[in-house]
């Protein structure tokens, strides 16, 4: 039987170059990195990226970090 387990972890990162968008220049942003894997067979894992562009991404909003936190606590309901 198939056991997930999930994490995330927020990263800041800082462009060399600025990042032009429709809505302005950026220096920097958060994204965060999703850590999946199988509790029982730990050479089963998976990353993933959760990519918002302020002012343009959909998700972008004070409740996003708390959704992403909902969603890993509960990934068994996800199978």
């Amino acid at each position: 039987m198939l056991m997930l387990k999930a994490e995330y972890k927020k990263y800041e990162l800082k462009f060399i170059r600025p990042g032009t968008t429709s809505r302005g220049t950026l220096m920097r942003k958060t994204s965060w990195f999703i850590f999946l894997y199988d509790t029982q067979e730990p050479d089963i894992k998976g990353i993933g990226e959760c990519n918002l562009v302020p002012g343009l991404s959909f998700d972008d909003g004070p409740y996003f970090e708390k959704a992403l936190q909902r969603i890993c606590s509960n990934i068994q309901s996800f199978k």
